[in-house]
Order: structure tokens, then sequence, then C-alpha cells
């Protein structure tokens, strides 16, 4: 990586430009005056009142925006405690609500998320995501966990049953504060077909399937995963070094792990015997 000065002698642009603090006031109060030592009033920049920018003119102009919805903005995770792991079969919840420990979006009455004892993969009840057209988000329901790995061997393990044309996803991200995230270990099924950098193998439907994924986290460790399936009444398929979807992505540290939901019709999929595990 270049630094910005043997960038601008290379290419001779920004031949003006300073690469400085602008010393604002207090930019964490969101003050973004400039204090009279700053390099850009240096350089001839003029302030201006930026609380007043924006769209200028009759009202008919100026409430345009108001007839649109804004996309909800998805925050990185708050700084959370290094995980010990997590575990949940989902049985000791009543039927119809949302598991503890879990953060968990729908968009009710169209989508939703919540224990059932319609089906399970162990005991008597599992979590039901039911999604729908007509939502604000094509990601919702979803579901995530904002424990962190850094360091160590660490396992997901889970089961999944999903109805035909279900489209599901796993991911666990690398999301630092104030950034965009980069996508670690990932799995997608979509019309059947299990997928993570490439297709990897087809999946019945109406069947409780089990996956394993197990990585190492840390400065030195792989970008790449090893993945168990396990479908009942056939041999069990083992995937070995499966490479994250983004290079250089989550090998030191993941702190958002969950599952969202991408389908354009009615549909829903069960998920049972969630369990992250770590080893030192």
């Amino acid at each position: 990586t270049k630094s910005f000065e043997e960038w601008r002698t290379e290419t001779g642009q920004d031949a003006r430009s300073r690469w400085a603090d602008p010393q604002f006031v207090n930019p964490r109060a969101l003050d973004f005056r400039l204090k009279p030592s700053s390099p850009a009033l240096e350089m001839g920049f003029v302030e201006f009142d930026y609380t007043q920018a924006g769209l200028v003119g009759d009202k008919s102009w100026t409430n345009l925006p108001t007839r649109y919805a804004k996309p909800e903005w998805e925050w990185p995770p708050k700084a959370v405690a290094v995980s010990k792991g997590f575990a949940d079969n989902f049985e000791d919840y009543p039927v119809g609500v949302k598991p503890p420990g879990l953060t968990c979006y729908d968009e009710a009455p169209l989508s939703s998320i919540a224990i059932t004892d319609e089906t399970s993969a162990s005991g008597k009840r599992s979590l039901k995501f039911t999604d729908a057209p007509g939502q604000q988000h094509e990601f919702n329901p979803h579901l995530y966990y904002t424990g962190a790995f850094d360091h160590g061997k660490v396992t997901f393990s889970f089961a999944l049953r999903f109805e035909p044309g279900a489209n599901i996803e796993f991911e666990s991200r690398h999301w630092p504060a104030g950034a965009g995230f980069t996508t670690g270990p990932g799995l997608r099924i979509q019309k059947g077909v299990l997928s993570a950098a490439e297709p990897l193998m087809e999946l019945p439907a109406d069947t409780w399937i089990h996956f394993r994924i197990e990585l190492e986290i840390g400065l030195a460790a792989p970008n790449a995963y090893d993945l168990v399936v396990e479908v009942a009444g056939q041999p069990e398929r083992v995937f070995q070094a499966v490479p994250y979807r983004a290079k250089g992505a989550g090998g030191e540290y993941l702190n958002w792990t969950g599952f969202t939901t991408h389908n354009q019709d009615t549909v829903s999929w069960y998920l049972d015997d969630l369990a992250f595990e770590v080893e030192d």
C-alpha cells in the first residue's frame, strides 16, 4: 500500500491537497465547526453554517424527500465481550415467542420468527422463520448473535429444515465499528442448492439437515473453513478448506453470526440445535 505522498508523487494528482487532521471542534458531539488552527482555514476554506445545508426553495420542493421511505440503516454491532460459546435447542420457551440471547428482526404480520412445536430436529420445538413478499427489507426475517470470536478453534453447528423454494443465508462477519462488514464463513441455500464461494451440493426440502463449520480464528489463521453436512439416509459430506467469500475477511476476528432470509414468495424454514463452540 502506497502512502499519500508516494501516490501523489507518482501520479501528479492532488498536488495542492493536504492529508491532515481538519481539527473539528468536537466531532464526537457532531460539532463540525473548525478550530482557528485548522489547516483547512490556512488553505482558504471559508466556513459556512452546515446546519442550514440541504434543499432550499418552496415547500413543494423541500418536502419531496418525505414522500420516500428511508431504508433502515443496519448499524454494526456494539463492542461485545469475547464469546465463550453459545447453545440453544429452543426447548425451554413457549410456542410463539422469540428466543432470548439472539437478536431477531421480522416485519410482522408479513414475516415472523417464533418458537414452534410443528417440527424439531431433536426435541419437541424449533425456531420457525416465515418469509413473505412486500416487506421493506428483503433480508427479513433475520437473526444474529453478536458474541465475538477472536482466537482459537470455533465450531458453528445447527440443523435446518426448509420448504421448497426457501432461500437462506448463514454468515459470520468481521464488522469493525464505524465500517462496513466483510463476510467470513458463509453458506447459501437457493433453489435447493447449497453454495459457499461456489455450489457444493443439492439439498432435499422438508428434511432436517445438520451442518458443522470448523475454523481457526487469529492473525495467522487461513481464510477458509471445513464443512460437514449430514442429510438423513445419505453419506456424510465433508468439504475441506472452503474459502471465505471475501478475500482477507474475518480471519482474525468475527463479531456477527446469523441467518438472513431472501424470498419473493411466502415460505417457511426451521432452525434447531444451534451451537457455537470455542476451543483455545
